[in-house]
């Protein structure tokens, strides 16, 4: 069954019981689409949004029309728009999971990843050039800069991106005793789960310093560590064209690409790391997607 087929089934099976303008619009603009007449079915959908930009229905359709133009990293982007206005268990979120899914296994994919984050002053900067280049991110949080600045996770994660933990003070882990590993694990999660809500389930180890040991410790706090990753070593570069150079070489598909907030070259490498991934067919996903994609285990990606 299409995705278009799903869409008017659903418009039938869930239609309001007092049908608004956008509804009406949406509608149309999907029967417009079922007889091919796509430019009718944007100028439809384009209108539905303009009198309500958060509505689900309309966002799930312009998602369907960017799909079949082919444009497959707005599509993504457009589908987790919709998991992001709608319930879990709402059909159109189902369909966009779904969906998503689907766009994402067929993509060479590749996931930005934060680390040391947040920075008052310099993370508000990150956070506004993702927006721009409409790109997913994950940020890799230190637990007691979350607890002086918790505004800017709970920004970062109800922007739509992922948070998880960089331990609670930065520290390097190998050689403590077990417990005080778990409590800088505990205590970063603990402490992003205060500001956003959501508790981190993924690790980066300060300096990438960790063994097998420091592994199963994490799982047993419910995590996992995630260091498969392509690191150029941006927070000791000055030149944006020099942070760029490195991870246009080093990227490939299905990789994790790890910078770090706070190092101003690194935010203005971002739009041409973007725009030249881009033009070589990359989408731009979470850590988590990268993961799940690699059976949880990210491909080998070592520069």
């Amino acid at each position: 069954m299409s995705v278009l087929s799903v869409l008017l089934a659903l418009l039938v099976a869930a239609g309001p019981v007092v049908p608004g303008p956008a509804d009406d619009l949406v509608e149309q603009a999907c029967r417009a689409a079922s007889t091919g007449d796509r430019q009718t079915a944007w100028r439809l959908i384009d209108q539905a949004l303009g009198l309500a930009p958060l509505h689900v229905e309309a966002n799930f359709a312009r998602g369907w029309l960017l799909q079949e133009a082919g444009e497959l990293q707005a599509a993504i982007s457009q589908y987790r728009k919709v998991l992001a206005l709608a319930a879990p268990q709402d059909p159109y979120a189902v369909q966009a999971r779904e969906a998503l899914g689907r766009l994402v296994g067929k993509c060479k994919t590749v996931a930005l990843a934060f680390d040391d984050f947040p920075f008052a002053h310099d993370s508000p900067k990150l956070l506004s050039t993702l927006r721009t280049l409409r790109v997913p991110a994950t940020f890799f949080a230190i637990g007691f800069k979350v607890r002086h600045f918790p505004d800017l996770a709970a920004q970062a994660v109800a922007e739509g991106y992922s948070c998880q933990n960089h331990t609670y003070s930065h520290g390097r882990l190998t050689g403590l005793a077990d417990q005080v590993i778990m409590d800088e694990i505990q205590r970063g999660a603990d402490a992003i789960e205060a500001a956003t809500g959501i508790r981190p389930h993924l690790l980066r180890l300060p300096g990438g310093h960790d063994n097998a040991h420091i592994r199963q410790l994490a799982r047993r706090c419910r995590h996992v560590v995630v260091d498969n990753v392509i690191a150029v070593g941006d927070y000791a570069i000055t030149d944006p064209a020099v942070v760029e150079q490195r991870v246009l070489r080093s990227v490939r598909p299905g990789c994790i690409i790890a910078l770090h907030d706070g190092v101003e070259s690194t935010r203005r490498a971002l739009p041409g790391i973007v725009r030249r991934l881009r033009e070589q067919g990359y989408c731009f996903v979470t850590v988590d997607e990268v993961r799940e994609l690699a059976g949880d285990a990210a491909s080998p990606c070592q520069p």
